[in-house]
């Protein structure tokens, strides 16, 4: 499994074939540091190949999502919103490159099981079901499943207010689907 995680790293790094366009677009196209373009190009990237639909074109936009203190969300069009300093702080972190890593695999999640968000949408077992295809995008990267156990961990101890991010759960499912990796 890590094998083919790191060919799908090698191909993604090395590029897309002559004439071939990115199937990744970041917004805002101008004003934004190249560096940090290619860096949330290369992340998203890496996660979509891992996906069920590796060709899918996806726009992730740098900005403030507008709900409450969200870190990253999908918009009703399908589109990945993260905010620009999870995005920065990833580039000199790495518990802060995980947490984006994190955040990007979930979001695929929801845009791979069509979890369009409207008010019925937002539910706590549609949260389970991106973090579970999240957590599977990792494995065949072959990324370290753990890193979902001790967020959850961490937030499951700390905080549990959101109805539809019940951490306890989550926590628990993350235990549950990486328990094989130890």
């Amino acid at each position: 499994m890590k094998t083919v995680g790191r060919l799908l790293m090698l191909v993604l790094l090395t590029g897309c074939p002559k004439g071939q366009t990115s199937l990744v677009t970041v917004y805002p196209k101008d004003g934004l540091d190249p560096a940090t373009k290619t860096f949330i190009e290369n992340e998203l990237r890496l996660l979509l190949a891992a996906t069920e639909h590796p060709n899918f074109d996806i726009t992730v936009t740098l900005q403030q999502p507008e709900v409450g203190t969200a870190v990253a969300m999908t918009s009703p069009k399908g589109d990945i919103i993260i905010r620009p300093a999870a995005v920065t702080n990833a580039m000199k972190s790495q518990a802060a490159l995980w947490s984006l890593r994190m955040l990007i695999a979930h979001e695929l999640g929801h845009i791979m099981a069509s979890h369009w968000f409207t008010h019925v949408s937002r539910q706590p077992q549609k949260e389970l079901e991106a973090d579970k295809l999240g957590m599977e995008y990792f494995k065949r990267l072959g990324w370290p499943c753990k890193v979902w156990v001790d967020r959850f961990r961490r937030a499951a101890e700390q905080y549990n207010v959101s109805a539809e991010h019940d951490q306890k759960a989550r926590y628990g499912q993350a235990r549950q689907l990486c328990e094989a990796e130890k």
